[in-house]
C-alpha cells in the first residue's frame, strides 16, 4: 500500500509538472518568439503567397530566431535613389492588397526599391506588443539585406500595427546610420501612457525625419490621436536640439514649422480627405503623398548600384 500511494503522488506530482508546463510554455513562446502552430500558420501563408509572386520577389530570409518571406522590388527607373522596408497591419501579408501592394508597387517606379516583411500574424488587441522582439530582428535583417544590394539610405515605412512595431524599433536603437527616416501610416495610440508601449514616448525618441499620415475616415483611435502624437514630435525636435542631435535632419527639406529642428523638418503629419484606415479608393494619393514626402525628407541623391 505505502509502495501504491508513493506511486500514485508521483504520478500526481508528474501530471501537475506536465499539465503547468503546458500552461507555462505557450505564454513564453509567445513573449520571445512564435508557438508551433503560429509559426506553422505563418508559413502557410508565406509558401501560398510566395507561390502566387512574380519571379524574382519572393525572399526567404533568416534571422537568429526564425525564417520569415519579405517580397523584393528593385528600383524600376534607372536611377535608384533608396530602399524601404515596409511593415503590413494586423492580419496582413507583405503583398496586401490595401496599402502595401501599391506602395511596394509603385515606388519603385521612381527610384526606390521596396522590400515588404512578413510579420507575426497580429491580432488587433495585443497587436505587435507580443512580438516586438522578433520583429525588431526582421527589420534588422530586412535594412541588412537592401545594404547587401548596395543601398545605404534606407525608410521604413509601416501602416497600423506595423507601424507602431517600427516606431518602437526605432526608439530602441539610435545606431543605424542607414535608416534615414520614417513614414507612420494610420497609427493608433495605445494602450496607456502608463504603458512602456506608449506610442508617443516613441515618437519622442526617434532620431528621424518622421511622416504622420492618416486618413480622414481612419479609425477612431488614429484620428482621435494625433494631437497626441504631434505634440511628442514638437518634444523629440526639442530633444534633438538640446543634445544636438541634428546631425540626422539635415537631409531633410527646410520648414518654417515648428516642428523642425533648426530649420530641417523633423516631422510632418498629413491627412488625406476622404481615406480610410486601409486607404481604399485613395492608394495612388497615399503613393503620391509618400513619394513627395521620401524625395524632399530623406536623401534623394542617386546611389550607385554595387559592382
Amino acid at each position: 500500500m505505502f509502495i501504491i500511494n508513493i506511486k500514485n503522488n508521483m504520478l500526481h506530482t508528474f501530471f501537475h509538472l506536465a499539465w503547468g508546463l503546458l500552461l507555462i510554455t505557450p505564454t513564453l513562446l509567445t513573449a520571445e518568439g512564435l508557438s508551433p502552430i503560429q509559426a506553422q500558420n505563418e508559413l502557410n501563408v508565406a509558401e501560398t503567397l510566395a507561390s502566387r509572386l512574380n519571379p524574382g520577389e519572393a525572399l526567404w530570409l533568416d534571422t537568429e530566431q526564425d525564417k520569415f518571406l519579405a517580397v523584393y522590388t528593385p528600383n524600376l527607373n534607372g536611377h535608384p535613389k533608396g530602399g524601404t522596408v515596409i511593415l503590413h497591419d494586423a492580419n496582413g501579408h507583405p503583398d496586401w492588397p490595401n496599402v502595401i501592394r501599391p506602395l511596394r508597387k509603385s515606388l519603385p517606379l521612381y527610384g526606390w526599391a521596396t522590400l515588404s516583411v512578413q510579420l507575426p500574424q497580429l491580432n488587433n488587441i495585443d497587436g505587435y506588443i507580443p512580438y516586438q522582439q522578433l520583429i525588431n530582428s526582421r527589420i534588422q535583417k530586412a535594412a541588412e539585406h537592401l545594404q547587401s544590394t548596395g543601398i545605404n539610405n534606407i525608410v521604413i515605412i509601416g501602416h497600423g500595427s506595423g507601424g507602431m512595431a517600427a516606431a518602437a524599433y526605432l526608439a530602441s536603437d539610435n545606431s543605424h546610420p542607414e535608416i534615414r527616416g520614417f513614414v507612420g501610416i494610420g497609427l493608433s495610440v495605445m494602450p496607456s501612457e502608463h504603458n512602456e508601449n506608449y506610442l508617443p514616448l516613441h515618437l519622442e525618441k526617434i532620431k528621424l525625419p518622421i511622416l504622420d499620415i492618416y486618413g480622414s475616415r481612419d479609425l477612431s483611435s488614429v484620428i482621435n490621436t494625433a494631437g497626441q502624437r504631434s505634440q511628442a514630435a514638437k518634444q523629440s525636435s526639442l530633444n534633438a536640439v538640446n543634445n544636438n542631435e541634428q546631425e540626422p535632419y539635415k537631409k531633410a527639406g527646410l520648414s518654417m514649422t515648428t516642428n523642425n529642428v533648426q530649420g530641417y523638418i523633423a516631422y510632418r503629419q498629413v491627412i488625406i480627405d476622404g481615406a480610410n484606415h486601409n486607404f481604399e479608393r485613395e492608394a495612388d494619393t497615399l503613393s503620391k503623398r509618400v513619394l513627395g514626402w521620401l524625395d524632399r525628407h530623406t536623401s534623394s541623391k542617386t546611389i550607385l548600384p554595387p559592382r
